[in-house]
């Protein structure tokens, strides 16, 4: 009798702990030390994933993490198995199951003892203080290459490289107004992704009347745009090229003075992103 009452204090402290778990407002997982593979996620890491419970037992924390790789993620936690560290602290990417991505700040640590050990992660979606990081230090880059600067012509390509390697975008590029002919062309390519040849090469051979492409909707409105996926977008001309290049995302915005429209400088990134007001208010 009073092993049974024994077990079933233990139960219901357990159905407790899961409770509180799943009502925390950061991601939770609980995983093997040996497979990896995920034994528990709480509600909160479902619903920012969008992954069922189900699909989500048959991932490790490898199918979530662009930037780890097996090797990686094993040498990175092995001093936890080797009992050198009780905790490891790191930022991380987590990737969604429509392939946008975040940032996080990951607490891990092994929990239990012998063939019982598993990691127990807690994870914090560190997101708006990364952007916000990268805006302040973007922000001051661009403002010191404009006072540096004798004309916006010498600081647009620097500006394009700060933008892409400080807030994670792939390619970047600048057209100019051909005012002969009225239309956007090609005048300069940022390229931080290699695998886009083709892409890059289509980009340099268009050029776009006002209202057509992204380049001459941002023309036309001389306003930011921003379009989520270049795959549904129905004014996109260059969608097959980028798609094969991997690339998803992309926003635009005009350059030119009060008196005179200069171009357009146009961003792609590799993930999903969705419009982020603090940034086009930069």
């Amino acid at each position: 009798m009073r092993d049974i009452t024994t077990r079933k204090r233990a139960e219901l402290e357990q159905t407790r702990l899961l409770t509180i778990l799943d009502a925390s407002l950061n991601e939770i997982y609980m995983f093997c030390t040996d497979t990896l593979r995920v034994t528990y996620v709480n509600q909160s890491a479902l619903a920012n994933l969008d992954y069922t419970l189900e699909a989500m037992q048959a991932l490790t924390p490898i199918d979530i993490q662009p930037e780890m790789t097996e090797a990686s993620f094993r040498e990175l936690v092995n001093p936890l198995l080797t009992g050198e560290r009780a905790q490891l602290i790191f930022q991380t990417l987590h990737q969604r199951k429509n392939g946008s991505i975040y940032s996080v700040e990951v607490h891990l640590q092994v929990v239990g003892q012998g063939e019982e050990r598993s990691f127990l992660a807690f994870i914090y979606d560190v997101t708006a203080r990364k952007q916000h990081e990268h805006r302040q230090a973007t922000q001051y880059a661009i403002t010191r290459l404009l006072l540096e600067s004798n004309a916006l012509e010498e600081a647009v390509p620097y500006i394009m490289g700060m933008i892409c390697q400080t807030l994670d975008w792939n390619v970047g590029i600048l057209w100019r107004v051909d005012e002969e002919m009225q239309v956007l062309r090609c005048a300069e390519v940022c390229n931080e992704k290699a695998d886009c040849t083709e892409f890059i090469e289509r980009t340099k051979q268009s050029n776009f009347a006002i209202g057509i492409g992204l380049p001459g909707r941002v023309w036309k409105s001389r306003r930011v745009e921003w379009i989520t996926d270049v795959m549904r977008d129905d004014n996109f001309p260059r969608a097959p090229s980028a798609v094969n290049a991997g690339l998803h995302a992309a926003f635009a915005f005009p350059i030119g003075s009060r008196d005179r429209f200069y171009g357009v400088i146009e961003f792609f990134a590799t993930a999903l992103h969705e419009p982020d007001q603090k940034f086009l208010d930069m």
